[in-house]
């Protein structure tokens, strides 16, 4: 039997006993762990005949659970966008970088053993530009409005579009927008 999963946040005996065969690089919470968060779910639950409270799992409530998407810190990265402000940006990234960890990504970090290289050795913009192509979008999945804006976009950048799966619209060279985006096949 194969298992095409793998276990993230259970320890590994956990998945020993429950979950055979289950690859699980990363150890987590274990039985006595989920006991105990189990109980004072209950807890909270059944102690009081008051509401529970909201926690912020689905809107972000200021006293509730975190969110990778703090408001406060997307109306940083906006302001520093709209603005340029490199240091403003820095304070978003500061935000970002000071709090707790969140997600897997967020308990890694670079690590090299050569030496960075020059800048004048990297290659420029425009020429990375080329290379991109916005992906294959399925036109049932997205709007023709979606595709076309889209398409403007890596046409303003220098990149390519790709219409989608092909067979929906053959061919929009022609538009007012001077959108330029064909099915590839």
């Amino acid at each position: 039997m194969v298992i095409a999963f793998e276990s993230v946040g259970l320890s590994r005996s956990v998945v020993a006993d429950f979950f055979p065969g289950m690859t699980s690089r990363i150890s987590g919470i274990g039985i006595k762990g989920l006991e105990d968060k189990i109980l004072e779910m209950h807890e909270k639950a059944y102690s009081e005949v008051t509401p529970l409270p909201q926690g912020g799992f689905y809107r972000y409530r200021a006293d509730g659970e975190r969110h990778a998407h703090d408001p406060l810190l997307i109306h940083k990265l906006q302001e520093a966008v709209a603005t340029e402000s490199y240091s403003t940006y820095r304070e978003y990234a500061n935000g970002v970088n000071g709090r707790k960890p969140m997600m897997l990504r967020d308990l890694l970090d670079f690590q090299s053993d050569r030496d960075s290289i020059s800048t004048d050795k990297v290659e420029s913009i425009t020429e990375i530009r080329r290379r991109l192509c916005a992906p294959a979008i399925s036109i049932g999945a997205l709007s023709r409005e979606a595709h076309e804006t889209l398409a403007i976009a890596m046409n303003r950048i220098g990149a390519k579009s790709n219409s989608g799966e092909g067979g929906k619209i053959a061919n929009v060279s022609h538009h007012a927008k001077t959108v330029t985006m064909r099915t590839l096949r």
